[in-house]
């Protein structure tokens, strides 16, 4: 979900998940009338999208940067963005991926205790929570 921009993830993670699936599996469930059938077919429409997970989807470089291998998230911005190792364009990123690793060495040392409370104490997080549980 990190490689999808924040005012998206919201409607495709409901357009993904469990309850838009259940027509289709319902559909699939009634045509091939027994559990082990069922699973087979299933097992059989879920290769595809393995595939291009292993293929195409690499690790978020915002996370790589959180754990502090700032030189293999650069490289696969570079690879995804189609950068050059020389010129401004590879300067700036270079700038701007240790900008963020020491904005996140920074964000560590003042670290927040969170309870389960903080999930409903803005309406658009509560909102957000309540949709994420259901969807």
């Amino acid at each position: 979900m990190e490689n999808i921009p924040k005012k998206h993830r919201m409607w495709i993670n409901m357009a993904i998940t469990w309850s838009p699936n259940m027509l289709p599996f319902a559909a699939m469930a009634w045509l091939t009338g027994e559990w082990r059938s069922l699973a087979l077919v299933n097992a059989i429409v879920c290769i595809p999208g393995l595939v291009f997970c292993f293929l195409c989807i690499h690790e978020s470089p915002r996370w790589l940067i959180q754990r502090g291998k700032v030189v293999q998230a650069q490289e696969i911005m570079r690879r995804e963005f189609g950068i050059s190792k020389e010129g401004l364009i590879h300067e700036n990123l270079h700038d701007v991926v240790r900008g963020e690793y020491e904005l996140m060495l920074r964000a560590d040392s003042q670290k927040r205790r969170y309870s389960f409370y903080h999930l409903f104490c803005s309406p658009k997080l509560a909102t957000t929570t309540i949709v994420l549980a259901f969807s």
